[in-house]
């Protein structure tokens, strides 16, 4: 088995001295020989680690020298003439150095280009949960401005619902009338000495109920023909319907604190700092529904 010939060693400081003869920079070397600068700066220094191992360093180095126009015997130390050439000859029928260094640049593309994918997969993920994190808290601000919105309207609907499940009937034997309409009327705001009267020019449903809307807190009465008397205290902003048979004796706080409705028109009393108005029904000029809720009336 034939021995492989030792691997000369190179001389830096001809390298050295012939490059700066010559006028060329690192970076102005390395392009001629198609090597980085990192590579000639260790051909001058000795060190091997951009270098897949002596023969690869050895071949740029060979190359480095004909550049600059360096004799073989000044580039490399250690040989003869006839063992360099040999050595020559023996660095060039490898083929392997050449082809690990493009295989191994290979592998370095291909294993930048897989990190570059997973970092772009990641950002897309992340762009995806931020854009979908948007639209759930859309959404959520969509339902619950729907909640604000219609819930009182559903109350309103509700309320009027209440109030017309109730029947309209005369008292019960069991009932105590006269004491009911004494604690009623106890709770009831204080009457006009002048009540006012109220009948509608263009009346659109039937006289058999009041509808009130309170702007303040406070209690409201209404008494109908047949002397029942009905009380509710109403919060702000809250609403209520009467019942009963004409004509309405309505008691308040005063007409500017209530949005009061009779026959689907709105009450407008001529005293309008006053604080008791009785409502006459007027006869319909058209038969109108009789099943309507309390916010048909307004």
């Amino acid at each position: 088995m034939n021995k492989n010939p030792k691997i000369p060693e190179i001389q830096q400081s001809a390298f050295i001295q012939a490059r700066e003869q010559l006028g060329f920079s690192i970076a102005d070397l390395a392009a001629k020989a198609c090597l980085s600068a990192r590579q000639i700066e260790q051909i001058e220094n000795g060190h091997t680690s951009s270098y897949y191992g002596a023969q690869n360093k050895f071949t740029a180095a060979k190359k480095v020298a004909a550049i600059l126009k360096i004799s073989d015997q000044d580039a490399f130390e250690g040989v003869e003439a006839d063992q360099l050439e040999s050595a020559v000859q023996s660095v060039q029928s490898e083929p392997t150095s050449s082809t690990q260094l493009a295989k191994k640049e290979k592998q370095a593309h291909r294993i930048e280009k897989e990190i570059t994918n997973k970092v772009e997969s990641v950002k897309s993920s992340k762009r995806l949960i931020l854009s979908l994190s948007i639209c759930a808290g859309l959404v959520f601000a969509g339902i619950n401005f729907y909640k604000n919105a219609f819930s009182e309207k559903t109350e309103e609907v509700q309320l009027a619902s209440q109030d017309q499940a109730e029947p309209v009937a005369n008292p019960t034997p069991e009932v105590n009338v006269p004491q009911a309409a004494e604690s009623a009327s106890e709770a009831c705001p204080s009457a006009d000495a002048a009540v006012s009267i109220y009948k509608s020019e263009s009346p659109l449903k039937p006289g058999d109920m009041v509808f009130v809307q309170s702007k303040t807190a406070q209690v409201v009465c209404v008494v109908d023909a047949t002397g029942k008397t009905q009380s509710k205290a109403l919060e702000q902003g809250a609403r209520a319907s009467f019942y009963g048979k004409p004509p309405f004796k309505v008691l308040t706080s005063g007409f500017n604190q209530i949005e009061l409705y009779f026959q689907g028109v709105k009450v407008r009393p001529d005293n309008v700092g006053g604080k008791t108005v009785l409502l006459e029904a007027a006869e319909l000029v058209h038969a109108q529904p009789s099943n309507s809720t309390d916010s048909q009336f307004r």
